[in-house]
């Protein structure tokens, strides 16, 4: 298949079934054919940040905070890689603009919202 929709489904599938290293691949996959596709930057972020290669992760967390500072799930992935790599005042600061942007636009019950400010509660 020729859809990045596919190879994001499928990383989603095997990201949930804790298959990191197939779901960095179809990411991968995906990104090859849509390189701004944020869902696929995310699982790829996610696996690479499981899989022990933080910095790597890091830099697919920041390209989809770039695409859309205000993407709950983004700013909570790159808060989950700047804790890995020992930033907790990175991983803080996407925390509190996840749940500021929430509030301001009434998604408190978010799962990415909610999830940051169980975090940050810590």
């Amino acid at each position: 298949p020729d859809k990045p929709d596919f190879y994001e489904g499928r990383a989603r599938v095997k990201a949930l079934a804790g298959k990191w290293e197939g779901a960095r691949d179809d990411a991968a996959a995906a990104l090859a054919h849509d390189p701004n596709f944020a869902a696929a930057l995310l699982i790829r972020s996610a696996a690479n940040r499981t899989l022990g290669h933080p910095r790597a992760a890091l830099v697919d967390a920041n390209h989809a905070v770039d695409l859309n500072p205000h993407n709950l799930d983004a700013l909570l992935e790159r808060g989950l890689v700047h804790m890995a790599l020992g930033d907790k005042a990175g991983a803080w600061g996407d925390w509190s603009n996840a749940v500021r942007y929430a509030k301001e636009t009434g998604r408190e019950d978010d799962a990415a919202a909610r999830a940051a400010a169980h975090y940050l509660s810590q």
